[in-house]
């Protein structure tokens, strides 16, 4: 059997061995960040998984309806975003591209799991 630890560490710098990890996993992150850290954590997940290894996010989808209904109510938009400071940053965001620039494949794997919400799984090539 093999040995279980839980390690509490900063997501862009976990501080696990290269190439020790069958999965990545993030949810409800990357919204909540600056671009250029979402950046370093595709980086960690890529130096931290195995080959074939999988990154699993699941995060808003800045292209659902819901979201595109929300932004025409001014009043609701705006009290989003009062609890969101990187929101507009997200929505602008290229997530997809990102990815493929460092090297993840991505073999179609998005998955919209709730009218706002999506998961993408990227794998270590």
């Amino acid at each position: 059997a093999r040995r279980r630890r839980l390690v509490h560490a900063a997501a862009e710098s976990t501080g696990l061995e290269a190439e020790s990890q069958d999965l990545v996993s993030i949810c409800l992150v990357c919204h909540e960040l600056p671009s250029e850290v979402t950046l370093r954590i595709m980086d960690e997940a890529m130096r931290v998984l195995r080959p074939g290894g999988a990154f699993a996010v699941m995060e808003m989808n800045p292209y659902s309806a819901f979201l595109d209904k929300l932004k025409k109510n001014l009043f609701a938009f705006t009290a989003l975003k009062s609890t969101e400071p990187y929101l507009d940053e997200y929505m602008a965001f290229d997530f997809m591209g990102a990815l493929k620039t460092r090297g993840f494949h991505l073999a179609g794997m998005q998955i919209d799991n709730s009218p706002r919400h999506r998961t993408i799984v990227a794998f270590k090539p």
